[in-house]
């Protein structure tokens, strides 16, 4: 079993290919056109919004991820950086702050979201412009709950408002992650105290906070 340190493009790319498909269009494109705009990645992964952003006439995208491994060696970014934002001095130092436009987060804010965090990213932005994210709204079950699709099939439980989350699909090593649990009021709570516009956007299993600097 792989954890989320381990994990290789190839590999999440196959695993998680039911989650890739919801497109990151709607984050980059949530607050406006990001032709000719600074775009951050942040948890940038498999580098696709990174890849989209260049797509959609970013003019620079900085990509930034904890692994190396899990990012494809051919992308359209203009510069990866492999740092941890929870690392606050590490992540500091790799910065000019308030030179971007926008920063995106797509499926990971639920690995690194504290109030301290949420300063640093607002620090990053320009005045008047946007911190990006989308992450699920139903809380899992405390007992464990299987599910299986086809070929692929997970296992969810959450304990003490810890997530543990583990996905397989037929020919892959199976990958184990775990994350926080964060309600809708402790999202806005947050955000409203360093973002002086917040809005949500809410489907059936998803939400995308739109923040404004």
């Amino acid at each position: 079993m792989t954890n989320e340190y381990s994990i290789t493009a190839e590999q999440y790319v196959g695993l998680y290919e039911r989650y890739l498909r919801r497109p990151p269009d709607e984050l980059l494109l949530a607050a406006g056109n990001i032709k000719g705009k600074m775009v951050l990645d942040l948890c940038a992964g498999t580098l696709r919004a990174s890849n989209r952003a260049k797509e959609l006439g970013a003019s620079w995208v900085v990509a930034l991820d904890k692994s190396k491994d899990i990012m494809p060696a051919k992308h359209k970014a203009d510069r990866i950086i492999v740092c941890d934002i929870n690392k606050k001095y590490e992540f500091m130092d790799s910065f000019l702050f308030g030179s971007f436009d926008l920063v995106v987060c797509q499926q990971a804010i639920n690995y690194w979201f504290n109030s301290n965090n949420i300063e640093t990213v607002c620090s990053l932005l320009k005045n008047g412009s946007h911190f990006i994210f989308n992450t699920f709204n139903t809380k899992p079950y405390s007992n464990p709950n299987m599910k299986s699709y086809g070929d692929f099939a997970e296992v969810v439980q959450v304990v003490d408002d810890v997530i543990y989350h583990l996905q397989m699909r037929k020919g892959f090593i199976p990958h184990y992650t775990s994350f926080k649990w964060i309600p809708p009021d402790e999202f806005e709570s947050v955000l409203n105290t360093y973002f002086r516009d917040v809005k949500s956007i809410v489907d059936k299993t998803t939400t995308i906070y739109v923040c404004e600097r």
